[in-house]
């Protein structure tokens, strides 16, 4: 346990810890009373840091956990409803012109604002297997010993799946396949009859040939609760030999199908 109560001790301790980029905010307590009611003397900040290990699902790190006791507070400031216990926050800003020694913001992920006389920080470490999560959002493929998919296979592909759709870069207008760059990086796909109403689709963020593999990332931005995007990744698990990197999980085109099945009928969140 450690007590700060300058800025220099302040700025001596978040370098540290790395000013607490990527910590994760599990718990704020209490929470930050509404305007124009009366702010807590003390606050406690609970949170989580990586410090060593892999990312990857399965893969092993060393977390440190911070808790982190204002005590003398004169502001605690949050927008309603900002907070959301396990946000990984950009990282902490000290305050100027504050009145107080310890003066900082961080998101949580609305901005936290404190400032206070000292805070008391107690520190643990331990180790753990990384969790898995997914993105439904995102994901990435590596195809092996497979040609690139030409425009018209994926008009093909989503319309084999029941969905009409249409090619068209940036914001533009729907654009017949042959008129589609080869390795179409940066064009969408979007619903045939919502181009005219809508800005960008299913974007293609890589698109490109390597070697005898190919190599697909594609991005959900479609505003239609992840339709387009579960039948471009369910064409994606009907290839071989497919390597997709999801969230922080790498899978085989056969554990991919079988998170697919399971993810079918979700709206798409992160």
């Amino acid at each position: 346990m450690i007590v700060i109560d300058t800025r220099a001790e302040f700025v001596d301790w978040l370098g540290s810890q790395a000013w607490l980029a990527d910590a994760v905010v599990d718990e704020l307590d209490p929470c930050p009373p509404p305007a124009g009611q009366p702010t807590p003397e003390r606050v406690r900040i609970s949170l989580r840091l990586q410090v060593s290990g892999g990312l990857v699902a399965g893969e092993r790190r060393r977390v440190r956990g911070l808790t982190i006791e204002a005590a003398g507070v004169a502001i605690y400031a949050l927008p309603d409803g900002g907070f959301a216990e396990g946000n990984c926050c950009q990282g902490v800003e000290l305050r100027e012109d504050a009145r107080m020694p310890i003066a900082f913001s961080m998101d949580v992920p609305a901005e936290l604002c404190v400032e206070c006389e000292r805070i008391q920080v107690t520190e643990r470490e331990w180790e753990e297997v990384v969790p898995a999560w997914f993105s439904q959002r995102e994901f990435y493929a590596v195809v092996s010993g497979a040609n690139l998919p030409e425009p018209a296979d994926w008009v093909a592909a989503f319309a084999d799946r029941g969905h009409r759709v249409a090619w068209r870069y940036c914001d533009g207008p729907a654009t017949d396949p042959a008129q589609v760059t080869a390795d179409y990086e940066g064009w969408y796909v979007q619903h045939a009859d919502r181009v005219s109403a809508t800005r960008g689709g299913l974007f293609f963020f890589t698109a490109r040939q390597s070697g005898p593999d190919f190599i697909l990332s594609v991005r959900d931005h479609a505003n239609d609760d992840g339709v387009l995007w579960r039948a471009c990744a369910a064409y994606i698990g009907t290839q071989r030999a497919v390597k997709v990197h999801c969230g922080n999980v790498v899978l085989s085109e056969r554990a991919w199908r079988e998170h697919l099945s399971q993810v079918r009928d979700q709206p798409n969140g992160a």
